[in-house]
């Protein structure tokens, strides 16, 4: 037996198939290590007595997450791991470190669901060891800067947690971090200040312990000092936390909480801080603006209203918050979206405010609304004209909107821009058409489309956008308006409009502002420049290509395209019925002579086809002839059934005369028929391109084949255009496909003769 053969002996293949066995642990068995925490000791109260010899610091377990008790667990892994043991809690599982904070959550009977195949646990000292040993390093007066330093990064670190948390509130931990806040404890180290406040924040956010209502005056006023600059101190973090504090207990739902927050911390005391680089300050001082702004009375809202138009408010946001090549904080960005809304919301106030008939009547007579001079309008005698314009102007100033807001506009344009209004009058009135528009009626329009652009009334449904232009003027919407005037005026030249065109003119001037407004203009000066270059004549090109555009994506729709090859056999018939039209006109076609020179003796032959369509009839004619008389002697007759084909002859088509030995010349153009079964050649010569399509089209169509040339393609698709667009003119949306109703529920309405007949009726 050879060394293969006794190695082969010792296999065989089984007799019975082996079963699959699953190995895989239940879903509620996990396998994995817990490791002890080297720090241990160091949360472990002095007197309790921690071996220092073992050398155990791993141990391998399988935890059942159902049904194991933790404590029964944390017993098991103390004995294995050679701890020593005591009869209170002093041992606790942790998960392992999360992100960079050095510590863990807590294995608690809510999370032990989370524990994952092949865990790592730490095994360390409980929450309420941690709790005693941190609380009592902080009270410890004897604590050097550095140690309190370390010993605030720890309890950061562990705050997040709702164990560590309830253990520090019950031995009085959050008592002792308000008592250092409120006397001032750590007053000479801003940043541990700051790392208390962090910490504070983090164990107030756990549900059911303390709510920030409970707090205490002194806490409120002293945190406040943080704000407004009463403290000794500041600190970017520092101050992002304090805000962060204050803006929670304004939002406590504690009215007298609410009430000192707003004593505490004015308005206008928070606007210094927009003035940082740091992001975070930017954010929790605005969210603070509109919390204030939110929990305040009315009078003091319109104080706020004030100070967000004031010029250290823009200057701030300008210079700092939106300041040139700075990507927005997304967060920064809702946050001024919210003030922008204050902002139009005081404008909605007077926009839906009717104003008194003395108040109208006081803007009305302005002097320089009316360009008039200095001596004004006599009261006694008024023109019919300025009569009939007064009450326009009544008419729409007591709709709300405008409203009263209107009124005010006009009050402050004419206080701010009266140069402006100088020069429009003049130019007005030098018109030599005499059309005139009236500044004080076009105005009130002018308010309300400004109104309806910034969406003072309603919100838009898809929530309002930040308008970085309102934020970088002290009168945002009274400026705005004067861009307006202006376009106006400019629109109305370059229209050349009369005074029954004041709504075209209008329709324009609010199709150019949205059209620049959506290219986003961060400053008034941007926009303006944006509306030289959409004059009136460039507004035609775009709604051109509007149209256009909308035009063509109609006539892609499937509906439209159905209804194109539904429409596209009548369109080519009515084509080729042209060409035949033309066949029957008759053409003055070139010979193709045997010559050496084809300008020398150059002959004609005029072809046409007869009324009806069933013969070709051609006779020679002279140069200067445009007609041939088709019944003269020499005509010659060819049957339309008799022609084999027609071609199109394109350069090197036509041969030339035997002399050349049948070469062909490149610069002869025509038609070619092929008549009778043996086919005689005609050679048609000309060099017009459109005759040589029609006559192609025209005798393909008689000999029944079905060919198109170049010319006749587009003219059909041309008319099909047309046809389409003449049917698509007054519908508003053209639907893909036809809803088909569903079937009756009763059919006793069907004639009883066809009731019972074969036919059937299903659905489609």
């Amino acid at each position: 037996m050879g060394p293969d053969q006794l190695g082969a002996a010792h296999f065989h293949t089984a007799s019975k198939p082996l079963k699959e066995v699953d190995i895989r642990l239940p879903e509620n068995l996990v396998k994995g290590a817990v490791k002890l925490d080297p720090n241990l000791k160091k949360y472990l109260s002095d007197e309790f007595p921690a071996e220092s010899n073992t050398n155990v610091t791993w141990a391998y377990v399988t935890f059942d997450k159902q049904n194991e008790v933790l404590t029964d667990l944390i017993t098991r892994l103390s004995i294995e791991l050679k701890l020593p043991q005591s009869e209170r809690n002093t041992y606790a599982l942790k998960f392992e470190d999360r992100g960079n904070d050095g510590n863990g959550v807590f294995l608690t009977k809510e999370n032990r669901s989370l524990v994952p195949q092949g865990f790592i646990l730490i095994l360390t000292a409980s929450p309420e060891c941690y709790a005693h040993n941190l609380l009592g390093r902080l009270r410890n007066p004897s604590v050097h800067t550095g140690d309190l330093r370390t010993t605030l990064t720890e309890l950061i670190a562990l705050c997040g947690d709702i164990s560590f948390a309830a253990q520090f509130m019950r031995i009085g931990g959050y008592d002792y971090i308000f008592e250092v806040i409120e006397k001032g404890l750590c007053a000479d180290s801003v940043s541990s200040q700051s790392r208390f406040l962090q910490a504070l924040l983090l164990l107030m956010d756990h549900p059911g312990l303390l709510y920030w209502s409970q707090v205490s005056d002194e806490f409120v006023s002293k945190i406040a000092e943080n704000i407004t600059g009463r403290a000794k101190q500041e600190d970017n973090t520092l101050l992002v936390s304090s805000l962060n504090i204050i803006d929670l207990i304004l939002n406590s739902k504690n009215e007298e909480k609410m009430n000192l927050v707003l004593r505490e911390v004015p308005f206008e005391s928070l606007i210094r801080h927009l003035e940082k680089s740091d992001e975070r300050v930017i954010l929790n001082v605005l969210t603070l603006m509109n919390s204030l702004y939110n929990k305040a009375r009315d009078h003091v809202k319109s104080d706020i209203v004030e100070h967000l138009h004031v010029t250290p408010f823009r200057c701030a946001i300008e210079k700092s918050v939106l300041r040139k090549g700075k990507q927005l904080d997304v967060g920064i960005e809702q946050q001024l979206i919210i003030v922008q809304r204050i902002q139009l919301n005081k404008l909605l106030e007077k926009a839906l405010r009717i104003p008194t008939e003395a108040e109208i009547e006081r803007v009305f007579q302005l002097k320089l609304l009316h360009g008039e001079s200095s001596k004004g309008m006599h009261a006694n005698v008024v023109s019919e004209e300025k009569r009939t314009e007064f009450l326009n102007f009544t008419e729409a100033v007591i709709q709300t909107p405008p409203g009263s807001l209107a009124l005010e506009t006009i009050l402050s344009f004419v206080t701010h821009y009266a140069d402006s209004i100088a020069k429009i009058s003049m130019e007005n009135s030098m018109r030599s058409d005499n059309n005139l528009w009236s500044l004080p009626l076009v105005s009130v329009h002018l308010v309300q489309m400004l109104i309806d652009i910034l969406h003072v009334v309603n919100e838009p449904e898809e929530g309002d956008r930040l308008m970085v232009l309102l934020f970088k003027s002290d009168r945002p919407f009274l400026d705005l308006f004067v861009v307006l005037v202006k376009l106006f005026h400019r629109t109305w030249r370059e229209m050349h409009a009369s005074e029954e065109d004041i709504k075209k003119v209008l329709a324009v001037v609010r199709k150019q502002i949205n059209v620049c407004l959506l290219e986003k203009p961060v400053t008034i000066e941007k926009l303006e420049e944006l509306l030289a270059t959409h004059s009136y004549p460039h507004m035609k090109k775009i709604w051109e290509k509007e149209r256009s555009a909308k035009e063509a994506e109609e006539l892609q729709s499937d509906a439209v395209k159905e209804l194109r090859e539904h429409l596209r056999p009548g369109i080519v018939d009515l084509v080729l019925k042209n060409r035949k039209n033309l066949l029957k006109n008759g053409y003055k076609f070139g010979k193709l002579v045997k010559s050496k020179s084809m300008q020398k003796g150059q002959q004609f032959w005029f072809w046409k086809l007869d009324a009806n369509e069933k013969t070709l009839i051609c006779t020679d004619c002279s140069g200067t002839e445009s007609s041939s008389n088709a019944n003269s002697a020499g005509n010659i007759k060819i049957d339309i059934a008799d022609i084999q084909r027609v071609v199109a002859g394109g350069e090197g088509d036509f041969p030339m005369s035997s002399s050349t030995k049948g070469k062909k010349n490149a610069n002869i153009r025509g038609i070619t028929l092929e008549v009778g079964d043996k086919p005689d050649l005609y050679h048609l010569v000309t060099s017009d391109e459109q005759a040589i399509n029609a006559w192609c089209d025209g005798i393909n169509a008689l000999i029944g084949v079905d060919k198109l040339s170049i010319q006749a393609q587009r003219q059909v698709d041309r008319f099909l255009n047309i046809e389409l667009k003449m049917r698509l003119l007054e519908l508003d949306h053209i639907p893909n496909s036809i809803e088909i109703p569903p079937l009756p529920t009763n059919f006793d309405w069907i004639p009883e003769n066809i009731a019972n007949s074969k036919i059937s009726i299903t659905k489609v």
